[in-house]
């Protein structure tokens, strides 16, 4: 059994960045996850990009909110949008695709960044195998927050 798409997790950015104007972001994209195998033993994994090209050198803390579906960080689950009420786990990891979970406080995505370059800014996307979920067309919104 296969999930159709997996639309995955929609990121609204809303920068609460108060270098005014000091970086623009590129368009964040969905994680799409695409087919999902229930009965596969591995995890599926997506790394997901933003791009923040800033005029001046600094750090920023980029926070990943809870899902809106689990309302939790640690438990992430994206709904069944074409029926049915199955829910499919999910998590949002660093570059490396590994724990701790990314959310907020000591758990955000901490970034240096230079004066005049472009610099990008990685983050992975993991479903958990084994989940016996119904087929079709699965969504979360979670809400990035960037400040300095």
């Amino acid at each position: 059994m296969f999930i159709k798409k997996i639309i995955g997790i929609a990121v609204a950015l809303l920068p609460a960045y108060s270098m005014a104007g000091a970086c623009s972001f590129g368009s964040v994209q969905e994680v799409a996850f695409g087919q999902y195998a229930p009965n596969l033993g591995t995890e599926t994994i997506r790394q997901e990009l933003i791009t923040a090209s800033c005029t001046q050198a600094g750090k920023l803390s980029i926070s990943f909110g809870p899902s809106q579906v689990s309302g939790t960080i640690t438990d992430r689950r994206m709904r069944n949008i074409s029926g049915g009420s199955s829910q499919l786990r999910y998590h949002l990891y660093k570059s490396t695709c590994k724990s701790p979970e990314l959310g907020t406080g000591k758990d955000a995505l901490s970034v240096s960044v230079s004066a005049g370059i472009v610099t990008p800014i990685y983050f992975c996307g993991v479903i958990p195998p084994l989940q016996q979920v119904d087929v079709g067309n699965y969504e979360d919104y979670v809400v990035l927050t960037i400040s300095p």
